[in-house]
């Protein structure tokens, strides 16, 4: 990545298809004002990951976020524009090592499954609320927890 004067470059990849445009551009303007209130100078690009035929180069930003979404990615196969950002995902670990990647929720799914994981249901059905989470040794050192409860919102 070339050096930034005028500040790091996030790319914000929207990955779900709004059936309330004003509700999705104002969930963009949220994340791009959080950004912005941390990193001022930062330069901030929305791109809607569903309908753009082609994803920003990795190696490009600084920070890639790929939001949540509702595609199903337990499933076997999956829609084009899906495969478009698991190859994004992948070329961002092999290639771009020091863009950041930080995946909400599908996000994460996503990355997982991009790199080798699996996405499954999970057997007991929906989570909805605050559940405890256990903490791996690093986890257990920065929080100085054996476990956090969080809010959880999941399907699979």
């Amino acid at each position: 990545m070339s050096p930034h004067k005028s500040g790091p470059r996030v790319a914000i990849i929207q990955n779900f298809k709004p059936t309330n445009p004003a509700f999705a551009t104002d969930m963009m303007a949220s994340f791009t004002d959080l950004i912005h209130k941390s990193a001022p100078d930062a330069i901030v690009d929305v791109i809607n990951g569903v309908e753009s035929a082609q994803l920003p180069n990795p190696s490009e930003y600084n920070t890639i976020i790929l939001t949540g979404g509702m595609f199903n990615l337990a499933l076997p196969e999956v829609e084009p524009w899906v495969e478009r950002e698991l190859d994004l995902i992948r070329t961002s670990a092999e290639k771009a090592p020091n863009s950041k990647l930080v995946g909400l929720c599908w996000g994460n799914q996503a990355v997982a499954r991009a790199l080798g994981g699996a996405v499954e249901f999970i057997p007991t059905g929906h989570v909805v609320g605050r559940n405890p989470d256990k903490l791996t040794g690093v986890g257990r050192d920065f929080f100085d927890a054996e476990e956090l409860n969080l809010i959880h919102f999941r399907l699979r």
